[in-house]
Parts: structure tokens; sequence; C-alpha cells
């Protein structure tokens, strides 16, 4: 259907028809063109700085864009989807590309992030019963506390979240939760039946939080000394977000088990990915999991692409890292009573507001100059810009970001 509707009446359509799981901004997004979203009604553009929760890192035009668009294209003209029962040449290449490019051994294809998290402990707890000797329905999973891995059933058992679970009860045995980067804490809670740890090597949702350099080697030591599968979700941080490919790699650790998702196809085609030893991968069987959609060879071939852009133009990684640290330095100086504290890695930058400051009304300033950006955790401004992203775009944003900061309230 095209624009023939007005701004008014496409809210008050969706309104009517769509559940209210998402509180709406009143405001219609049509056309997009690098790092910018256009509102054909008003003409006003807005600087993405939410890039779909990190999804979208080669903006939305573009060379990087037009090949992700060309991939499509060739490929929805030959064949979209089959079962899983059958081979297709994308998803066999993309099994192999992934692989290569996230230094595992075995992948399985998945949709969404959520799906990815649920598979990824369906595989923990299936190897924990064949190898560790754990009596049938015991096994337990550690989580943090603020973590975001989803808002499936499974998947809400490991939050913390009151809001995001409320009402939604009963969750799943056997799911513990400790303080995020807290070792003390993870180590207490390890016993005989504990068959995984997940954790986000930066929490996204929970905050932009941070851990200290040692923590994430001391947790791979600790998994492989008790034979704990070690479980990294990189859904939100992986695809150079963090000035890294992968956050993880900033730590010098290995996962046994990886998540992916969101920016593996640029924001063009939900798919994910669990990723993993061979030898833990292997305890699933035909028939064990499946997928409609999971590795249909549409999204395989934009995500073999967005594959070949970052391994071909090795820039990413770099411009995330150093124009990420000039964003985070300058929002650092900002004086505001409002601002508690500013941190971040690569595109990934947090804003934490003092209480009672509400970052709702810091969104809806911003947005007012133009600018998009994110919450996370009721009271941090998240910015996480596509990664094409410029400098001078950034410079553009400071000012008026400094005015909301300094002005709101």
């Amino acid at each position: 259907m095209g624009r023939s509707l007005t701004d008014r009446e496409i809210r008050e359509t969706a309104d009517k028809y769509s559940t209210h799981h998402y509180e709406h901004y009143p405001l219609v997004l049509d056309t997009g063109r690098g790092c910018w979203i256009t509102n054909e009604e008003t003409g006003q553009r807005y600087l993405d700085m939410i890039a779909g929760y990190s999804a979208v890192i080669f903006g939305r035009s573009g060379k990087y864009y037009s090949r992700l668009l060309d991939a499509l294209n060739r490929q929805a003209k030959k064949l979209t989807l089959v079962t899983g029962s059958y081979y297709t040449a994308p998803y066999a290449q993309l099994c192999e590309k992934l692989t290569h490019f996230c230094n595992m051994d075995t992948v399985l294809m998945m949709n969404t992030g959520a799906e990815a998290v649920e598979t990824a402990l369906k595989i923990a707890k299936r190897y924990a019963y064949l190898t560790k000797g754990i009596s049938e329905n015991s096994a337990e999973i550690i989580s943090c506390e603020n973590n975001f891995h989803g808002r499936t059933q499974g998947v809400l058992s490991l939050s913390s979240n009151d809001f995001y679970r409320k009402h939604f009860g009963p969750f799943l045995p056997g799911c513990k939760s400790v303080p995020f980067d807290d070792f003390d804490k993870l180590l207490r809670a390890v016993n005989r039946n504990t068959a995984a740890f997940i954790v986000e090597p930066i929490q996204g949702e929970g905050g932009i939080n941070i851990p200290f350099p040692n923590y994430l080697k001391k947790v791979e030591n600790l998994c492989k000394e008790n034979d704990i599968l070690f479980i990294l979700d990189e859904i939100q941080t992986g695809f150079g977000r963090t000035g890294t490919m992968f956050a993880h790699q900033e730590y010098g650790v290995k996962p046994d088990i990886m998540t992916v998702g969101k920016a593996i196809s640029g924001g063009i085609l939900p798919i994910s990915a669990v990723l993993g030893r061979n030898e833990v991968m292997r305890v699933l069987d035909p028939g064990s999991h499946g997928s409609t959609f999971g590795g249909n060879p549409l999204a395989c071939a934009v995500a073999c692409e967005v594959i070949d852009i970052l391994i071909e133009d090795s820039s990413f990684v770099g411009r995330a890292r150093k124009i990420g640290e000039y964003f985070l330095s300058e929002l650092q100086k900002i004086k505001s009573p409002a601002i508690k504290e500013v941190r971040g890695r690569g595109f990934l930058i947090g804003v934490e507001l003092n209480s009672p400051f509400n970052a709702d009304l810091y969104r809806d300033g911003l947005l007012k100059e133009g600018i998009m950006c994110g919450i996370a955790h009721e009271r941090t401004l998240r910015f996480s810009p596509p990664l094409i992203i410029t400098k001078r775009e950034i410079d553009w944003a400071l000012p008026k970001i400094s005015k909301v900061l300094q002005e709101t309230g």
C-alpha cells in the first residue's frame, strides 16, 4: 500500500487494529537515506541514532546498502524458502562464512535474537544431560541481572525485569540470576547442576554496562574448570558495533556457544544464529529442533553479503572505535545536573540520568531536535547509530544533545 494516508490516519489505523505492546510516538517514518529517516508529510528529517537497536549497520542507502538490496533481489528471483530438509547454496555458503567469521565450528540458523537464545538454552541443557550426568529436568542456567536476551516465555525466565515478567508466569525452573560483573556472586551460584552461564559481554538494554577488564576471562576459566558452557549473547554487540568485530574479543575470551542476530542482515531481514564448538552443537539430532524460516535462502544470501562487506572493508571496526571514542568523550564533557554517568564502547553509548530525571522527556526533547535515540534500563539514553555515521553528523548532533540535556527537566 502506498502513502495515500495522512500521518493522522496512519496512527489511528495502527492504534485501532494492532496491539499496544509498543508505546508509539506520534511520528510516522517513511523513507531512509544514509543515517537519516524522513517523514514525508512534513519533510522533517531525523538522525537515526538507534539503528534498529544496532541492526542497521550500513544505513539505508549508499553502496553497501545497495549491495544488500542487490543480493536480496537476485535471490528473491531464484528461491526464497524451502524447508530445512533440503540444501540450498546460500545456506551452505553462509554456514561456512559465518563459522569462519566468528571463529566457531558449527552453526544453527534461526530468525530472531530471542529464538537464538532459546535455542542456545536447549543445546546447553541437552549437552549437560548427555555429558555431565545431571539428573533429567535438574539442569540450571545462570544469567545476569539486568540482562536482555529477548521477551519470549523461556527467555523471560532468565530476566530480572519485573515489568517484562508481570503476569506472564509461571516461568521455567532452574533459572538463576547473579549481578553482572560480580564474579564472586557467580562463583557462589555454581553447583553440580549448572549447565551454562549466559551473559552479554556489554549489557545493552540493561543500561550500556561494561564489565571490568578481567571479568569475562575469570568467568571463562570458571566455566572450563566446572564443565559449564560459557554462552555469550552478541546479538546487540556483534559485527563491529563496539570497536571490535565482536565485543568479547576485547577481553581475549572464546565462548562455547555464541548467539548473533540483528546486524547479521544489515537490518534488511530477520535472521539469527547460534554458533558453538562441534562437540556441543552435535547433541542435536534430526527432529530435536527446527524452524520454518530459519536458514531460508533469501536471508542467508543477504547475510553472506554483509559478511563479505565487513571482510572487504575493515575500516568499519576502526571507525566505530575512533569516532565512537570521540562521541563518547564529547558527551562526557557536557555539564548537566541530569547526567549521572556517560559510558560506552564504539557506537554503543549510554547517558545515564540521575533520579528523578525522566529519560522519556529527554528522548522527546531530542526527537524535537531531529535526533532519534533509545532508552535503556529506564534512565539511560542510548545512542547506537549506523556504523556509517560520520564525524560531521556527530558534530551536528552534539550541540543539540547538549542543549536538551542542559535545558530539559
